[in-house]
């Protein structure tokens, strides 16, 4: 199959960070790097910069369109994640809890939650509308990599790497780990939810894992394929 480039923006040589889109496709959203660590709106079909987001201090590393598109949210190696009131363009609230770079996020499908991971081994859910802090997990050995809930909306994968890659799934329910899985280094990068139980790795180098994950015996069902 052939990529074909429809157009391009010009963005004057920074780096981008984090790109997304609106739902109309009308609008695309750029976080941009240095100097300024921003997150630019470009309306495509002008391709003009309608609104620019500051607020980080340095690299965003994710960011979530809220679905009514009246709210931002972005997270950031400055440790903070900011709440953007997109209706305003102003910060709705700026977050700070974890004590080394924010380099996940996952929102469930309800928009409840928001759970940030980060390098201090920890992952915080924070309430979606308000910003209050609701739990910290911290068993965990190494940095947080990726976060994905699965469609319970109450249920949430991470995982983390250091001298192995670890997937553990965790309850909002019970608060703790229901069960914990282990791979070989750079074994995994980044976990996106399928649909009917199906999870999706990026690996290293240069190729995908797909597994389908089974409520009965799933250490073993991991193992197995591995």
């Amino acid at each position: 199959s052939t990529v074909t480039l429809i157009d391009s923006l010009n963005t004057k040589s920074i780096t981008i960070s984090q790109v997304s889109l609106t739902k109309d496709k009308l609008t695309a959203i750029a976080a941009v790097g240095k100097p300024n660590y921003e997150i630019q709106f470009w309306d495509l079909a002008q391709r003009s910069k309608i609104i620019t987001l500051q607020g980080h201090t340095d690299i965003i590393r994710g960011i979530y369109l809220s679905k009514n598109e009246q709210k931002l949210l972005s997270i950031s190696n400055d440790k903070r994640l900011i709440m953007w009131n997109l209706r305003d363009v102003c910060v709705e609230d700026c977050i700070v809890g974890h004590s080394e770079w924010i380099v996940s996020m996952a929102v469930s499908g309800d928009e409840r939650y928001v759970l940030t991971g980060s390098y201090d081994k920890t992952v915080k859910v924070w309430d979606f509308d308000s910003g209050a802090h609701v739990w910290t997990f911290d068993q965990f050995k190494y940095p947080i990599r990726s976060l994905c809930f699965t469609n319970s909306k109450r249920r949430f994968l991470a995982i983390s790497s250091g001298s192995e890659d670890v997937l553990k799934k965790f309850s909002l329910d019970k608060l703790q780990c229901c069960w914990t899985a282990k791979f070989r280094r750079n074994e995994m990068n980044n976990i996106r939810y399928g649909g009917k139980g199906n999870f999706v790795f990026s690996s290293y180098p240069n190729k995908v894992i797909h597994l389908r994950l089974r409520p009965a015996k799933t250490q073993q069902f991991l193992q197995a394929k591995l």
